[in-house]
Formats: structure tokens, sequence, C-alpha cells
């Protein structure tokens, strides 16, 4: 919740311990109706400082920053692994299915154009 210029959430977790493409697909959905639920956020209250945790370090930055500098990366990183892994375990995804933009024919690749 947005609350005079600050980020103020509580931690929320949609994990149920099931397996499964359905399982998976329920909780992405509920993940988004989430976040489509939050509020715009027009500007950072950089006097406030978050505090949070990265494993074991202490993280204390500015919002900006926090959003820039920590939140981005980490939710990249994240994204990035589950793209990597669900490939390496044949799983057919195409950049375009990350990016929503980027388009190839069925089994393009570029490693064998090379």
């Amino acid at each position: 919740m947005l609350l005079g210029g600050e980020l103020v959430r509580e931690v929320v977790s949609f994990f149920e311990d099931h397996t499964g493409k359905e399982a998976v697909k329920k909780q992405l959905t509920e993940t988004v109706k989430y976040l489509n639920e939050m509020p715009d956020v027009k500007e950072f209250g950089d006097e406030k400082l978050i505090k949070d945790k990265a494993g074991t370090s202490d993280v204390e930055l500015c919002q900006s920053q926090y959003i820039y500098q920590y939140i981005l990366p980490n939710f990249l990183f994240h994204i990035s692994m589950v793209y990597a892994i669900a490939k390496t375990n044949g799983v057919a995804l195409s950049k375009g299915d990350y990016d929503g933009i980027h388009s190839y024919p069925s089994g393009f690749s570029l490693v064998k154009q090379l």
C-alpha cells in the first residue's frame, strides 16, 4: 500500500504445497491479480529508508534505490533462472516467451545457424 509516499506492504505468499501445471497456473493467476490491485506509485519517498534482508546481508536503501538496485535485479535474476531451468528441462520456450516481443519460427535456433 502507498501511505504518505511510502511503499508499505506486508509480505504475501501464494505458496501452496501442491505440484503440477495447474498449481503453478493458480499461483501465477493469484499473484497477477494481487499485483494488479496494487496502487500506482507516482513518486518515491527517498527520505525514508527500507530495511530488508538479502540472504544473510542487511539491506538499507531509500525507496528508489531499493526498487532499482535490489528489487528489479532480484526479480530479473529469478525470472532468468526459471527460464533457464525450464529450457534445460526441455520446456519449449523462446525469447518471445520471456519478453513478449521477440518472434521466431518453430524450431529456429541461432546455434544451428552458427
